[in-house]
């Protein structure tokens, strides 16, 4: 794999990819990953954010994919912007919640003027930025867009997930669909890899095979938490998932929740 060097020179290189993988992969993570991860997620939310966020409070949604949170707080009465990379991700997130406003861009070089009343990036999104000076230019973004004394709240998966968790394969079959997916993790590089392969059914009763990796990076919280520093924000409080927020499989996800100075 890469050493740290190459990997933050391929940085802005490796996140494109991970765009590009994405486009391809939308249709199965909306059905078969961001659906399930929604229900999961929407009880800590409410714990974290939603208690003390009264509609129609403005949330900007980073990394929305495609859409299924940012469509259920529209219909709690929220007002939403999503952001992100994916053109096929926005697409499908335009569908499904026609009355919030998405964006194409880089969580890294957004700008937004400060309206925001909190902000939110979830699924370990920011598992797709690979240097800690990237963590730094998303974090700068967000507190640029934010009110004062807004809620910022992230998760990400720690070492322990990645060490744990990302081995073996699983997969999925459907009338014209079929893809299997094996995660794997280089603990020295501190680099998860989850390799795809995708059988789609075409119109002429053949099927197409496409083959892909989706890149992330361990981040510790020593990092994260500097990084959260270093850009303006303040009264961290991390929640471990399953100790913390009563997540049912969720060990080694923590939740990150940080204050705009």
């Amino acid at each position: 794999m890469y050493g740290w060097r190459h990997v933050f020179s391929l940085s802005f290189s490796i996140i494109c990819s991970v765009v590009t993988e994405y486009d391809k992969f939308a249709e199965v993570y909306e059905r078969h990953f961001a659906q399930e991860f929604k229900q999961r997620v929407l009880p800590v939310l409410q714990k974290i954010l939603l208690n003390s966020l009264a509609p129609p409070a403005e949330i900007l949604e980073l990394c929305c994919g495609p859409g299924l949170l940012t469509q259920d707080l529209v219909e709690r009465g929220y007002k939403l912007t999503g952001i992100d990379i994916s053109g096929p991700m926005l697409r499908r997130a335009r569908s499904n919640a026609p009355k919030a406003t998405f964006l194409q861009e880089d969580v890294r070089r957004f700008q937004q003027p400060r309206v925001f009343d909190a902000a939110v990036c979830l699924f370990n999104s920011f598992a797709h930025l690979f240097s800690a000076e990237d963590l730094v230019a998303a974090f700068q973004r967000v507190n640029v867009a934010l009110k004062r004394d807004a809620v910022f709240l992230f998760d990400l998966s720690t070492e322990y997930a990645y060490r744990t968790k990302w081995h073996g394969s699983f997969s999925m079959s459907e009338p014209d669909t079929v893809w299997i997916l094996s995660p794997s993790y280089d603990s020295r590089e501190r680099i998860a890899t989850n390799h795809i392969t995708l059988f789609e059914a075409t119109n002429s009763s053949l099927w197409t095979r496409t083959d892909f990796d989706i890149y992330q990076c361990c981040h510790s919280e020593q990092e994260i938490l500097a990084a959260l520093t270093h850009t303006g924000f303040g009264a961290v409080q991390v929640f471990d998932a399953e100790r913390d927020l009563d997540m049912v499989d969720e060990a080694g996800r923590s939740f990150f929740c940080a204050i705009r100075s």
